[in-house]
């Protein structure tokens, strides 16, 4: 519930800034299609890479695919990890983890942000994807091997074991942004990420590069205040 609120919160605070821009909103109609590719932090690591496309009367819609990953929230409090290198030499994560792979699709409107190119999109919209733990943690005994891979030396596996679950869930997604167009195919974009989710909800903060028709040849021409626009 926290989380939620937490969420909302941020929201809210994109909402109040964009409302300031929506009066002077003039960005040209589109389209402008492009690719939106990076990563970011919160209560997940995440990564994300999407499709986007701003369309007429400044709607745009977003399909792309998220991944985020986190150690276990679960670990008991004496939980000690297995060497890295595990048996025979196959690299293994040591340390449980929980992970959402999540396909989204979102709807949401484009505002100018200043006299200069920025614009801050607001959307949301459906999630749709798997959600895996790994949980169950009974207590096992550590075994101390010679490992034989960049060795020899001496390796040791966990003292707990445990089983992985996985499920599917859908959710909602909130993915206020500020995108930087540095020319007419290459920007930036900053913003912030939510998936509220029955599995694991995440919310955090990203960093990612667009690419593709960001804008027209000419700003002015982008930015045109004619009538109707």
């Amino acid at each position: 519930m926290k989380k939620t609120f937490s969420l909302l919160a941020i929201v809210m605070v994109f909402l109040s800034i964009a409302n300031t821009a929506i009066s002077q909103d003039t960005l040209k109609k589109g389209p402008f299609i492009y690719a939106e590719m990076g990563g970011g932090g919160g209560n997940f690591q995440s990564w994300h890479c999407s499709l986007n496309g701003i369309f007429a009367h400044h709607q745009t819609i977003t399909a792309g695919f998220y991944y985020g990953t986190r150690k276990a929230t679960n670990l008991p409090a004496d939980f000690k990890p297995a060497d890295n290198d595990g048996w025979f030499g196959v690299q293994k994560d040591p340390v449980p983890r929980q992970m959402l792979s999540m396909f989204g699709l979102m709807y949401g409107k484009a505002f100018k942000a200043g006299e200069g190119d920025a614009r801050f999109i607001l959307r949301g919209g459906l999630s749709f994807g798997t959600y895996w733990s790994q949980s169950d943690f009974a207590p096992t005994k550590v075994i101390t091997f010679i490992a034989p891979y960049n060795g020899p030396y001496l390796s040791h596996t966990s003292n707990y074991i445990w089983k992985e679950k996985r499920k599917l869930v859908s959710g909602l997604i909130l993915n206020p942004s500020l995108e930087l167009p540095g020319s007419r195919i290459f920007g930036f974009s900053a913003g912030l990420y939510g998936n509220i989710n029955a599995g694991a909800s995440s919310v955090g903060i990203e960093a990612n590069i667009i690419f593709g028709k960001l804008r027209n040849k000419r700003v002015r021409k982008l930015f045109a205040t004619g009538p109707g626009d």
